[in-house]
């Protein structure tokens, strides 16, 4: 797991400049007043990539909150001039690795420890709901990624 000191975390987070770092929340309305169900945020990593992270309350997860928050920053970060976001997940998360698996099908994924993966987004990989995704693997057929109902 990372870990960053109040510092970094302040530098990074506190002071967003919507260029090198931004944040989003997804908020709804639940008896009257509104709740923040999810926060995206991503950082100026390196290299023109963006270190990306996401968190989305328990009883919102499975409903696509995440994948619309990762299709939103990419096209941000993008127009600020980065080509790719990176990320660090806990093995056990397996709908967080899902959801960039499926946006981006050839992340690089390495184990960076314990039970960190880390892994490597290009947005030129980036697949949109409804297009086709070129199977890696011989002798199979290309994959449909159609949009959740």
């Amino acid at each position: 797991m990372k870990l960053f000191s109040h510092e970094v975390v302040q530098k990074q987070w506190a002071s967003v400049d919507y260029r090198k770092n931004m944040s989003m929340i997804g908020q709804v309305r639940i008896g009257g007043h509104q709740e923040i169900i999810a926060i995206g945020s991503y950082a100026d990593d390196s290299d023109n990539r963006a270190e990306v992270a996401f968190v989305v309350r328990e009883d919102f997860q499975s409903m696509g909150i995440a994948s619309h928050l990762l299709a939103t920053m990419q096209r941000i970060a993008k127009e600020n001039g980065f080509t790719g976001f990176s990320a660090t997940v806990l093995r056990e998360n397996t709908a967080m690795l899902q959801v960039f698996k499926k946006r981006y099908p050839h992340a690089k994924t390495q184990v960076s420890g314990g039970n960190d993966i880390a892994i490597l987004m290009d947005f030129s990989d980036a697949v949109e709901y409804g297009h086709k995704v070129p199977s890696s693997a011989p002798g199979e057929d290309d994959v449909c990624v159609c949009t959740p109902k």
